[in-house]
């Protein structure tokens, strides 16, 4: 008996090595297979964890863990501009299609924008109902900090006469800014005859500084072309002509606003951050403007470059003078910023800058 069940044991266990051999065996002879979780164990990595006297390596867990599906957050972690389309090529958007400019659009559509700086991402071209009809829209912000202005108040007119009667300048029509500082009206379309130069917007509101910003210019297509309004604030202004008192160029300007002057602002298309180190320069080889850069620390101006806020001050344009402006010797804007001047206001202007394309 005790010969017999040794006998049986060991038969036994040479069933159960021989049974334990075959599963290895049809394993290795299926390939890849899923674990109960669901991930792909991969054989060749089981077979390189093998330890050199032959025994498996249970910790085969080099494939298992690379967690490329998780751990690749590279492009989910990039920067905040990451989800803004690129930028069209003009003319090839249809009703529709993703814009942010008007000459993005095919003939006869306009872009239907909010913002331009950073762009609006529901920005689209768009048709309007009547040649005669013209849609304005955008959103009137604060020229420093960027946020919306709520019950801004908007009266529209002719660019020559803005520029020549400043806020004695007559209206055309009204418009009010919403509690989240947007707008959209649809009014008649400016006559290209009688407003050859362009249409401006001049911006009221308390505790701001009456400006002055370009709405659009001839043709006047279906829609405004300027989708940003911009106030800065008295004080603002007030401590910036305080800090320009001493400069001799400036004296005939100061205080701003008072003495006309326009302010603008080069910045990042996408990030709507200044561009630093940029200037202008006027297209006018007869030119007489002055130029002004806000410092990085925003309490005073220098003649050479843009600091960190992309802030720039010009006085003493020439009627509807065109700018450039430039990275060392790089011209960087796609279109010139047309700037005006008058007493009683403060002209506004935004050069949006592509700065991934530089």
């Amino acid at each position: 008996m005790k010969r017999s069940g040794i006998i049986f044991l060991v038969a036994v266990f040479a069933l159960l090595f021989a049974l334990n051999a075959c599963d290895e065996g049809s394993s290795e002879e299926d390939g890849d297979k899923d674990d109960k979780n669901g991930k792909k164990t991969d054989n060749d990595d089981s077979d390189a964890g093998s330890d050199a006297d032959g025994d498996t390596d249970t910790d085969t867990d080099t494939d298992t863990d690379t967690d490329t599906d998780t751990d690749t957050d590279t492009d989910t972690d990039t920067d905040s501009d990451s989800d803004i389309p690129p930028q069209p090529e003009e003319g090839t958007q249809d009703e529709g299609d993703y814009c942010y400019k008007n000459e993005h659009c095919m003939d006869g559509l306009y872009c239907h924008s909010f913002s331009m700086v950073t762009p609006d991402l529901d920005g689209h071209c768009a048709a309007v109902e009547s040649a005669d009809n013209w849609v304005v829209l955008g959103t009137v912000k604060d020229f420093v900090t960027r946020e919306p202005v709520a019950d801004a108040t908007m009266k529209y007119k002719g660019a020559l006469l803005t520029s020549t009667m400043g806020p004695n300048a007559g209206i055309d029509y009204t418009i009010t800014s919403g509690s989240d500082g947007t707008f959209e009206e649809v009014k008649k379309r400016p006559n290209p005859a009688s407003n050859r130069i362009g249409y401006v917007a001049r911006v009221e509101k308390s505790g701001y500084y009456m400006s002055a910003n370009g709405v659009s210019d001839p043709p006047y297509p279906g829609g405004v072309r300027n989708h940003e309004m911009l106030v800065v604030k008295t004080s603002d202004l007030t401590a910036w002509s305080e800090t320009l008192a001493d400069d001799t160029q400036m004296a005939d300007y100061v205080p701003l606003g008072a003495n006309g002057g326009a302010l603008g602002a080069i910045k990042d298309i996408d990030t709507g951050e200044g561009v630093k180190g940029a200037s202008l320069k006027s297209q006018s080889a007869n030119s007489k403007a002055v130029i002004r850069y806000l410092n990085d620390a925003q309490d005073g101006f220098t003649d050479d470059v843009t600091g960190s806020s992309g802030i720039f001050l010009v006085v003493n344009p020439a009627l509807a003078e065109k700018f450039d402006a430039f990275l060392g010797d790089q011209q960087i804007n796609n279109g010139p910023a047309t700037i005006g001047s008058t007493k009683g206001l403060i002209f506004m202007v935004d050069m949006p800058i592509e700065v991934d394309e530089l």
